[in-house]
């Protein structure tokens, strides 16, 4: 698949050209490790079954580490925009966010994030 989107007309900083780039080369590592998965007939897959699945663990390992990675990145971009305020609002959104996500209810947390809330 190719992109129309030609480098005149589309302005990438050096930082996100580096996340996009970093991406980029763990995605090609992850295909890299499947291709023989993909190339191999059915007899192929059958006797290397054991084998495939630890190489379909490690690419699963491989892109939560790359999306945490860029998730990462990207963040810190946005955030060397942002007044402190901004900063601080973005902190507790996010500390409420992984809260209501583990399920933990911890009032000291959702203290601090009331107060940079209000």
């Amino acid at each position: 698949m190719t992109s129309n989107i030609s480098p005149s007309t589309c302005h990438i900083s050096d930082n996100k050209n580096k996340s996009l780039t970093a991406c980029k080369r763990d995605l090609e590592k992850i295909r890299d490790i499947l291709q023989p998965q993909i190339d191999r007939n059915i007899a192929g897959r059958v006797l290397n079954s054991v084998g495939d699945g630890d190489d379909i663990l490690r690419c699963k390992e491989l892109v939560v580490q790359a999306i945490n990675r860029f998730q990462v990145s990207t963040t810190l971009n946005i955030m060397r925009h942002l007044t402190i305020f901004e900063v601080y609002t973005f902190i507790a959104l996010r500390l409420k966010a992984i809260d209501s996500r583990q399920g933990h209810h911890n009032e000291s947390r959702n203290t601090v994030s009331h107060r940079y809330l209000t």
